[in-house]
């Protein structure tokens, strides 16, 4: 399984209309996933670690606007966005565990 490409994710991305119309937002929100969220879901040591992680990614997006985060995307946007980027991690994690076996 290959890992994803930078073309593969922001096609995920996309899968939210809101941040497809609005560059700098998806590259705000694609950045946070990156930056925090991803890693989170890759060090999850259990399925419900794994699921608080999207969760939490989940209400960030949906939550109203505030002054730190000016924007908020429907609800049917995130889970959306959220089972476009789902299959991503799991190529991820077996393109990393490929390569690691591969290097063993």
């Amino acid at each position: 399984m290959t890992i994803p490409t930078t073309q593969d994710w922001l096609a995920a991305f996309e899968a939210a209309p809101s941040l497809a119309q609005d560059s700098s937002l998806l590259e705000h929100v694609r950045q946070r996933f990156h930056g925090k969220y991803l890693e989170t879901i890759m060090r999850a040591r259990n399925e419900m670690a794994e699921d608080r992680a999207w969760e939490g990614f989940y209400f960030w997006m949906v939550f109203p606007e505030t002054n730190r985060k000016p924007f908020e995307i429907p609800p049917e946007e995130a889970s959306a966005l959220l089972e476009s980027l789902k299959p991503l991690v799991v190529r991820l994690r077996e393109g990393l565990r490929e390569q690691h076996s591969s290097q063993a």
